[in-house]
């Protein structure tokens, strides 16, 4: 198994931008060593709340595709 630890250090909307950024560790249960990652993407959104929740999604989304992809390696 793997074990991921995730700290979101910003999620913000501010002036049309969705800005994540976040720091997570992976380690393979069993191994001595972990590797840490530093992440950050932005998502243009319009100031409508629906629209702020959804830019939201995506960084997530982005977040956790970049998670996946370095634990399969």
């Amino acid at each position: 198994g793997i074990r991921v630890k995730l700290t979101i250090n910003s999620f913000i909307y501010s002036n049309g931008i969705v800005d994540l950024e976040a720091t997570y560790f992976t380690k393979r249960i069993g191994s001595k060593g972990k590797r840490s990652h530093m992440y950050s993407t932005q998502v243009p959104s319009s100031s409508d709340t629906e629209a702020i929740v959804k830019a939201m999604s995506i960084a997530f989304g982005r977040l956790s595709a970049d998670i996946a992809q370095k634990i399969a390696h």
